[in-house]
């Protein structure tokens, strides 16, 4: 019974356990979480899982924003669209964060299809950017991929990979953009409540 309820709690407990930051607002990645639900998808999903665009039935379009303590240099915004096609769904993603004097944006470009009843595939191309105006700018390009699988109608599974190859951000090289690797996992227990980890 011990090992059970320490191995429950290791699980819940694995989003604190990070090799390396990358600058996420504290509440940004609860927009994506619904990536991993096939009854709660919405234009934001797939920000968290491309896979999760494979699912999208109806275009439209997610506007997310937060302001932390009420400053304007703490402010992220990120807008998410997403359209469904007969040859796959397509997605578009701005995310800006920071204020005038030090910002970062994001332009993405997603693309998702399903391969098979139990597995969703996605990748999405970004252009990622910073500027400082006493400093000046830098940016890279780069890409993020995922997949989900469908072990049941309701529970649901999937890994996502940002940036898997690495890259310099600047032109001296002397700066790299993060990799990030994440496991997320998702419970539809009914069409209105989501039990997720990510």
């Amino acid at each position: 019974m011990k090992i059970g309820f320490l191995l429950l709690t290791g699980l819940f407990n694995l989003s604190s356990a990070a090799a390396q930051s990358l600058r996420y607002s504290i509440s940004q990645p609860y927009a994506g979480l619904s990536a991993y639900s096939r009854e709660q998808i919405d234009a934001l999903s797939f920000t968290g899982n491309q896979a999760a665009l494979a699912q999208t039935e109806h275009a439209g379009i997610g506007v997310f924003g937060e302001r932390r303590f009420m400053l304007k240099e703490t402010s992220v915004y990120t807008l998410g669209a997403a359209f469904p096609t007969r040859l796959g769904n397509f997605g578009v993603q701005l995310n800006y964060a920071g204020f005038k004097n030090f910002n970062e944006n994001k332009i993405g470009l997603a693309y998702a299809r399903k391969l098979g009843k139990m597995i969703d595939v996605g990748v999405q191309f970004n252009y990622y950017s910073y500027r400082v105006p006493a400093y000046g700018n830098a940016s890279s390009i780069n890409f993020e991929i995922g997949a989900m699988m469908h072990l049941t109608n309701k529970l649901n599974a999937g890994i996502h990979v940002y940036n898997p190859v690495g890259g310099n951000i600047n032109k001296d090289k002397a700066e790299k953009l993060a990799s990030s690797y994440k496991l997320g996992f998702g419970y539809d227990a009914s069409d209105k409540f989501l039990s997720g980890q990510k």
